[in-house]
């Protein structure tokens, strides 16, 4: 459509400009799909979904999405409305899929694991392998943060499944504690955080659920009866970092 007959289509209420090049036709509200669509569109030629943006696409990630995150081929001046990641786009890392370029999971891996824990990663990965996406040969680059996280996959750790969690290895890491294994199974439950004889587990709000209060007296009681000290915290015992560490002291 030439310019002329563009901003006719804009002044008629017909186009609604979203970035420079792209439009919404005939309402400016766009699905979440297509706010990821236009901002591929405005990103240029081989551009992809990307970062925590992709993470939600795959539905592998627990992370929110700041903001649209895209990866380009080349180096390429960033828009306002998105972010172009900092590595660039190789050509085998991109695929379109319900009509979206997006970065394959590999891809994602990498780049979140630049902003993320290791433990963090891992989760990610664990998803992804839930959901059958996750393929280890196809990781073609990596960050030392990424090859912790696949370590830690390798071992069977789910990594950490929720911020209380990332909290509390926050919180032992800074106080200098020796490291827990995370989120493994054990004795046939899987466990949050796991030293010798002793078992931390983090509740968030779905622990107030009737059933899982039953399952938790069961895992508790089976921990306990193989020497197991077991120990649950919660997010307002996590708002007194010095409590839940005069815990620990006895037995970490």
């Amino acid at each position: 459509m030439p310019p002329p007959a563009i901003w006719r289509a804009v002044q008629a209420g017909y186009l609604h400009p979203k970035y420079r090049g792209v439009y919404a036709v005939g309402h400016p509200k766009l699905s979440r799909e297509g706010e990821w669509l236009a901002a591929v569109y405005a990103a240029g030629d081989g551009a992809a979904l990307a970062g925590f943006s992709c993470a939600r696409y795959w539905r592998i990630s627990r992370f929110p999405e700041r903001t649209i995150q895209i990866a380009v081929p080349k180096r390429r001046r960033a828009q306002a409305g998105f972010e172009i990641v900092p590595a660039r786009l190789h050509l085998d890392e991109s695929l379109v899929r319900d009509a979206i370029p997006v970065c394959t999971v590999s891809r994602v891996l990498f780049d979140l694991s630049r902003e993320l824990t290791p433990e963090q990663v891992a989760n990610v990965i664990h998803q992804a392998e839930f959901d059958k996406r996750f393929n280890e040969r196809a990781i073609t680059r990596t960050t030392p943060v990424l090859t912790r996280a696949l370590a830690l996959h390798k071992s069977g750790s789910a990594g950490t499944r929720s911020g209380l969690e990332d909290r509390f290895l926050k919180l032992i890491r800074g106080a200098g504690l020796s490291e827990p294994v995370i989120n493994t199974h054990h004795l046939g439950f899987e466990l949050d955080f796991r030293w010798p004889g002793l078992n931390v587990e983090i509740d968030g709000d779905h622990h107030d659920r009737a059933r899982t209060q039953r399952d938790d007296r069961i895992q508790d009681a089976v921990l306990r009866a193989n020497g197991f000290v077991v120990l649950r915290f919660r997010e307002e015992h996590l708002d007194h970092p010095e409590e839940v560490l005069r815990r620990l002291a006895a037995y970490v």
